[in-house]
C-alpha cells in the first residue's frame, strides 16, 4: 500500500496526492490518502472531490505504521537537503510506503519533466472536484481574459508565511506587467485571483477591465470551495500568469492542460511542476498570442 500524506494547504495536498497515485500505480499497490482536517485546511477529502480513492484516518495510519507485523517505510519531507519524497525507491518492497510530501513525489533519478507531466495530466482525471462546487464557477465567461493569480501570504494568523516566496510575485510585480499587456492589447481583460480583496479592488480601479469573485480567504471549508471556484475560472482564461513557486498557479495548468507563466526574478513557463526558465518578453509574447487566438474564434 502507498499512502499519501500532506498536512499543508489545498494545492500542496493535491500535488502530493497526484504524485503518490502515479507511484502507487507503477508499483501496482493499493493507494490511500491521509488528508487531515486541520488548521492548514479545514476540509475533508470527500468534501471537495468526487473520487473513488480511499482515505485513511490518522489513528489508522499510525496503527498500521506501528504494527510490528507489517514492514513499512516513511519517506519524509522535513529533512534538510534533498527531500526523501523526491527519491522514492522504485524497488521498495515494504508493505506500507508512507510518503510525506509538499508536492508531487517522484522515484529516485526521475524529475518533474515532460513524461511526468503527462502522467500528472492523466492522474488529475481521478480527482475531479465536486460538481456541486464547480457548477458555481463560470469559466466560459473568461475565455478572452488573462488570468492573474497573486499569492498573498495565505492569510496565516500564525506560524510561517514563507514571505521569501511571496516577495518575488507581489502585486508590485504584476502591476507593471499588466500595464505592458494593456499597452500591447488595449482591449485586454483580466480575471484576478487573490485572497486579498484590497488588491483586487486596487487593480480594478487602475485597469478597469478587471473581473474577480469575492472569496473567503481563510483555510476553512468555505475557503477551500472558493479556491476551487477561482481555480476553475482561471482554467478557462486565454492565458494565466501566476506566482513564484505557487502550487495553486501550477495546478491551473494541470486542470486546463495549458501552459502557465509564473512571474518571478526568473520567470517560468510551466504545466504543473514541469517548468522552464523564460523572460518577461517571452511571457508577454505568449500572452498576446493567446489573446489574439481567442479573439479570432
Amino acid at each position: 500500500m502507498v499512502i499519501s500524506s500532506c498536512t499543508s494547504g489545498l494545492c500542496n495536498r493535491i500535488h502530493s496526492v497526484l504524485g503518490c497515485k502515479i507511484i502507487a500505480d507503477e508499483l501496482k499497490r493499493d493507494f490511500k490518502v491521509y488528508w487531515p482536517n486541520n488548521a492548514e485546511l479545514g476540509a475533508d477529502f470527500k468534501d471537495l472531490f468526487d473520487s473513488s480513492v480511499a482515505t485513511i484516518s490518522g489513528p489508522d495510519a499510525l496503527h498500521l505504521l506501528s504494527d510490528a507485523r507489517v514492514t513499512s517505510k516513511i519517506y519524509n519531507a522535513g529533512l534538510t537537503g534533498t527531500c526523501e519524497y523526491m527519491n522514492i525507491d522504485r524497488h521498495d518492497v515494504n508493505e506500507v510506503i508512507f510518503i510525506k510530501s509538499w508536492t508531487s513525489p517522484v522515484f529516485k533519478g526521475d524529475i518533474h519533466g515532460h513524461d511526468f507531466r503527462e502522467k500528472l495530466l492523466q492522474a488529475v482525471k481521478h480527482f475531479p472536484f465536486k460538481r456541486e462546487i464547480t457548477q458555481k464557477a463560470t469559466p466560459q465567461n473568461f475565455v478572452k481574459h488573462v488570468g492573474i493569480h497573486i499569492r498573498f501570504g495565505d492569510y496565516r494568523p500564525y506560524g510561517i508565511s514563507h514571505s521569501e516566496y511571496f516577495n518575488e510575485s507581489t502585486v508590485d510585480v504584476f502591476r507593471p506587467f499588466m500595464q505592458r499587456i494593456v499597452e500591447a492589447r488595449p482591449w485586454a481583460k483580466f480575471y484576478v485571483s487573490c485572497p486579498n480583496p484590497e488588491i483586487k479592488q486596487q487593480l480594478k480601479s487602475e485597469f478597469c477591465a478587471v473581473d474577480f469573485i469575492d472569496v473567503n480567504p481563510y483555510r476553512s471549508l468555505d475557503g477551500a470551495r472558493d479556491a476551487i471556484l477561482d481555480l476553475t475560472n482561471l482554467s478557462g482564461c486565454a492565458f494565466v500568469i501566476g506566482s513564484h513557486r505557487s502550487q495553486f498557479s501550477q495546478y491551473v495548468g494541470l486542470m486546463s492542460g495549458k501552459v502557465v507563466a509564473l512571474l518571478a526574478k526568473t520567470p517560468q513557463l510551466c504545466v504543473g511542476p514541469t517548468s522552464i526558465d523564460t523572460t518577461l518578453d517571452e511571457v508577454l509574447a505568449k500572452t498576446v498570442q493567446s489573446l489574439d487566438a481567442v479573439m479570432t474564434k
